[in-house]
């Protein structure tokens, strides 16, 4: 498997609250558990030799 680092913006995550979660109490960290538990990254990449 090859180690992945993702990295995402606050406007990233400000533009995902606006468009799926439609709730501007939230904050950065609450909007950011909401996508990676609703996002689960199933599908590790394999490297072949």
């Amino acid at each position: 498997m090859l180690p992945q680092i993702h990295s995402y913006t606050h406007h990233f995550l400000q533009r995902y609250n606006e468009r799926f979660l439609h709730n501007d109490k939230l904050e950065a960290n609450e909007i950011a558990g909401l996508f990676f538990i609703r996002n689960p990254m199933p599908f590790p990449i394999k490297i072949y030799e």
